[in-house]
This record gives C-alpha cells, sequence and structure tokens, in this order.
C-alpha cells in the first residue's frame, strides 16, 4: 500500500529513538506530509517540458521548504522581509505537529 514507507520508517524510529508520542497520530501526520510533498512533485513535473528538468526545478521549490520550516534557522533570526515565506512551507506545519504530538 502507498502508506508502507511511513509505516516502516515511523515505526523504526519509533522503537530506535523512543518516542513517546501517539504513534497513530505521529503516523498520519508523517502520512499528510507525504502527500503533500508528492502532490507538489507531480505539480512540478507537470509543469515542466522535459523530464530531466524536474531535477533542476524540484530543488527550487524543496531547499526553500526546509529552510522556512525553522529548523535548520530559527524564522525569529530571518530578515523580516523573509518571514513571511514561512507560511508556504507545508514542512513547517507537519514539524510542529509532530512535536505537539510527541511532547504534549
Amino acid at each position: 500500500p502507498w502508506y508502507l514507507c511511513s509505516l516502516m520508517t515511523l515505526g523504526l524510529c519509533y522503537v530506535v529513538m523512543s518516542l513517546n508520542g501517539n504513534f497513530w497520530a505521529l503516523l498520519w501526520t508523517i502520512v499528510l506530509l507525504s502527500v503533500c510533498s508528492v502532490s507538489v512533485a507531480l505539480a512540478i513535473s507537470c509543469a515542466v517540458r522535459q523530464p530531466r528538468e524536474t531535477g533542476a526545478v524540484g530543488p527550487l521549490v524543496f531547499v526553500p521548504q526546509m529552510l522556512f520550516s525553522g529548523v535548520f534557522i530559527p524564522v525569529s533570526h530571518m530578515p523580516v522581509y523573509l518571514r513571511w515565506m514561512q507560511y508556504f512551507s507545508f514542512l513547517q506545519y507537519a514539524i510542529k505537529i509532530l512535536g505537539v504530538v510527541e511532547f504534549k
């Protein structure tokens, strides 16, 4: 099934990292993040003319997702004129949900 990769990844991480959050809530969040990422990747592939162009366009979308998620650089340390871009980062929302589920 389509969620098997997320299930195996979370199952391994849940045991190895001794996570305390609700397993099903964590799994649901990871599955939704995967669906969102795949839909963006499909939209990119539909927007380009040649398949090899996805290798150039994909990082232009997914690298800002990582940068504006607040994991590498806290959003409060970013210039004010760039902070608005955090609201377009679906990765930021997934990380916040995972944090709430794990640490509540």
